[in-house]
C-alpha cells in the first residue's frame, strides 16, 4: 500500500506517516499447587515475568538501534494484560497452573514485523 487516509483527530494535525501495530497474546504453563505446598506445583508467573523482563530489554535494544523516529516517536513493546490463572477465580492460596500477557507493539520504519516475532 502507498497510502491510506485515517479519520481519526490527531490534535488537528496531519499526519504523514503512522505506527505499525502488532497483537499478542503469550501464555506461559506451569503446574497447579496448593499454596501451603507451593514447591510441588510450577509457578507460571515467575516464566511470565521473566518473559516481560526480556522483552522490556528487546524494546531497549530496539530504541537505540533505530532512535527516535521525527514524527513517531519511539518503537513500544507494551504489556497490557497479565491475568493468572487465564480461566476461573484466582486465588491467592493456589499457584495457577497458567499465565496469559497480551502485549501492544507499536512498530516504526526500520522494523518488520515478521523479525520482531522471531526474536
Amino acid at each position: 500500500m502507498d497510502g491510506a487516509i485515517i479519520c481519526e483527530p490527531e490534535e488537528n494535525q496531519l499526519c504523514i506517516t503512522q505506527k505499525g501495530a502488532m497483537r499478542i497474546v503469550l501464555k506461559t504453563h506451569g503446574k497447579m499447587a496448593n499454596g501451603v505446598i507451593p514447591l510441588t506445583g510450577i509457578n507460571p508467573n515467575t516464566r511470565m515475568a521473566k518473559l516481560i523482563v526480556e522483552l522490556d530489554q528487546l524494546e531497549q535494544r530496539e530504541k537505540e538501534r533505530l532512535g527516535e523516529h521525527p514524527y513517531l516517536g519511539w518503537p513500544s513493546i507494551t504489556p497490557t494484560i497479565l491475568q493468572a490463572p487465564v480461566k476461573g477465580e484466582p486465588q491467592i492460596n493456589v499457584v495457577p497452573a497458567q499465565c496469559m500477557t497480551t502485549l501492544d507493539i507499536r512498530t516504526v520504519p526500520g522494523q518488520e514485523h515478521h523479525q520482531l516475532r522471531k526474536k
